[in-house]
C-alpha cells in the first residue's frame, strides 16, 4: 500500500473520529452546564454563555480536522490506473480509420455553403 491510498483511507477515518470527539465533548459539556444551571438557578446566564464559549471552540477543532484533510486530499495525487499489457499505451495516438466528409453531411442536412472560386 503506498501513501496515497494509506491517506485516502484514513484522511475519512481521521475526520469521523474527530467528530465522534467532538459529539462526545460537546454532550458532556451540555450535561455539565444544564447540571450546573439546575443547582444554581441564578447563575444561569453566566453559565450558559460560558457553555455556549466552549461549544464554539469544540466545534472549531472539529472544522480544523475537516480543513486539514481537505489539505492534504488537494496534495494528495491520484492513483494511476493499470495498464494492462496488451493494450494500447494511454499515450498512443488515435487514428481514425475513415475520412469524414462534411460537405456530404451537410447537403443531406439540406445546407449548402458557397464557395468563391
Amino acid at each position: 500500500m503506498d501513501v496515497g491510498t494509506a491517506l485516502g483511507f484514513s484522511l475519512p477515518i481521521g475526520v469521523g473520529l474527530a467528530a465522534i470527539g467532538s459529539g462526545l465533548g460537546l454532550g458532556s459539556a451540555v450535561n455539565g452546564a444544564t447540571t450546573a444551571m439546575g443547582r444554581q438557578p441564578q447563575a444561569a446566564g453566566k453559565i450558559q454563555t460560558a457553555m455556549i464559549i466552549g461549544a464554539a471552540m469544540i466545534e472549531a477543532l472539529t472544522i480544523y480536522a475537516l480543513v486539514v484533510v481537505f489539505i492534504l486530499m488537494g496534495n494528495m495525487k491520484p492513483a494511476e490506473a493499470p495498464v494492462a499489457h496488451d493494450e494500447p499505451s494511454a499515450k498512443a495516438p488515435v487514428m481514425m480509420e475513415e475520412t469524414v466528409n462534411y460537405d456530404e453531411q451537410l447537403a443531406e442536412a439540406g445546407i449548402v455553403i458557397k464557395q468563391d472560386d
